[in-house]
């Protein structure tokens, strides 16, 4: 069968990320793939990255969606709904339109597309994670109700080329990316307390980070391949009266958990806020 054909709209950090992960999983042929960049420099690091060496790039938003069964938005979110409604006339008929935008609604996008002219084709919202760039992205997927069954499974089967799908209600989209999407940054936020406390402690601070890094690989290893939750895994490693029961204790007497709850609620209330333009 033909490959699919897919245009990514403003390939920079992100949608360049997205566009290596589809060509190396083999989700998209190369040759199936055209993007598009703002300047001729972006162009160049789009086509430093695995996999994109031959990619198809180019500066106009139009031709890229010539043919294309797929076409993501991956321009920042105030630019978003502008960038819908300029390529909204010119999409392919059945073209599905995958908005990567944080904090664009479903609604937004349909409401840009019925503005265009363009109401009959479908979007979704793929908001995605930093270790896309790895392949090991945790991406949440939400569509309308307007959109059909086999075509969400083909937005999902791109998505699992960079990483682990989640269709979720969009409803549920700020909390999930108060978890997911902003999460590496409370890990990576860990790990640098983690080694400053080793290096405090006497440590190499090279040696801490590395031992921090496989110790993080692992753990994360085990909670995936392991048929047990955190809670188990986490009594396994704890003897009782033992050194990291000591260390736990004061984890739970600092109040961590509350903490956590409590940062999760500030990243929800701040998402709705960022949602709704000054007045």
């Amino acid at each position: 069968s033909r490959m699919t054909r897919v245009a990514i709209i403003g390939a920079g950090n992100l949608g360049g990320a997205v566009a290596s992960g589809l060509v190396t999983s083999g989700a998209v042929a190369s040759d199936a793939l055209h993007c598009v960049t703002r300047t001729e420099d972006g162009a160049a690091r789009l086509r430093a990255r695995p996999g994109l060496a031959d990619v198809t790039v180019g500066h106009d938003p139009v031709a890229a969606c010539a043919g294309a069964a797929f076409v993501l938005l991956g321009v920042k979110p105030y630019a978003t709904l502008e960038l819908l409604h300029a390529v909204a006339p010119h999409l392919e008929r059945g073209a599905v339109v995958v908005s990567l935008a944080a904090g664009v609604s479903l609604d937004e996008l349909r409401d840009g597309l019925d503005r265009a002219g363009a109401a009959h084709h479908q979007v979704v919202r793929l908001v995605t994670n930093t270790p896309v760039q790895v392949r090991a992205a945790t991406s949440l997927l939400a569509a309308g109700p307007d959109v059909d069954a086999d075509v969400l499974a083909r937005v999902v089967a791109l998505s699992d080329a960079f990483g682990q799908t989640h269709v979720i209600d969009e409803s549920l989209f700020d909390a999930a990316t108060a978890l997911a999407g902003s999460g590496p940054a409370y890990v990576f936020l860990l790990v640098e307390a983690l080694v400053d406390a080793a290096v405090g402690l006497g440590v190499e601070r090279a040696e801490a980070l590395a031992m921090a890094g496989s110790m993080l690989d692992g753990a994360a290893r085990l909670l995936a391949a392991s048929t047990d939750g955190p809670v188990e895994l986490r009594r396994a490693v704890t003897s009782p009266g033992g050194m990291t029961a000591a260390a736990l204790d004061v984890f739970e007497g600092a109040e961590l958990r509350t903490t956590v709850a409590e940062a999760l609620a500030a990243a929800v209330a701040r998402a709705a806020e960022l949602a709704t333009p000054p007045s």
